[in-house]
This record gives C-alpha cells, structure tokens and sequence, in this order.
C-alpha cells in the first residue's frame, strides 16, 4: 500500500490560526477534511454558482445569515456525515 506520509497542505491562516493538514498521523479520522473542501469551494466556487440560482425573499432587515453561508454549512454537514445538522452553530461571515 502507497501512502502520503511526508505530503502536507498550507492553508491560509484564519485570524492568527494557523491551519495546516498532515498524513502522518495514523489511522486516525476527524472533520478536519472539511478544510479540503472549503479550499475546494474557494477555487471552483460551487456555492456561489448555487446560490445564484436560489431566490431569497426573506426581508433583508431581518436577515443574519446569508444563503452562501447557510447553504455552505449544509454541504459542509452532510459532507462530514452529519446529514441532520441538527447541532451546528454559524460561525460568522468571516470564517466562512
């Protein structure tokens, strides 16, 4: 069996985070894919693409989160195995 041991990933810092993704720990599993993913959604923007395609007649005075943000915790969820997503908080705009 090949395995990516030495392979790693840089992602962008999030506040003062640093966020990097490594194959050297095992066989061990976490969310941790979702960076992956939302690295993913950066470059090819399929969020953006589907949510230009929803209709959001909510009133804008009343509204806290966007449909991006909505829709792309729903994918992230389900992505993660969490299909209900009944125990999800948004993070603010500017993490997602």
């Amino acid at each position: 069996m090949v395995t990516n041991a030495s392979l790693s990933f840089d992602f962008p810092a999030i506040g003062c985070k640093e966020a990097i993704s490594r194959f050297d720990g095992g066989d061990i599993t976490s969310d941790a894919g979702v960076l992956l993913l939302a690295r993913a959604d950066q470059k090819i923007d399929i969020v953006g693409a589907m949510t230009g395609e929803i209709l959001d007649n909510r009133q804008a005075s009343k509204v806290r989160h966007s449909v991006a943000s909505l829709l792309r915790q729903r994918i992230f969820a389900i992505a993660c195995g969490y299909e209900d997503a009944n125990d999800f908080v948004l993070l603010p705009p500017i993490l997602l």
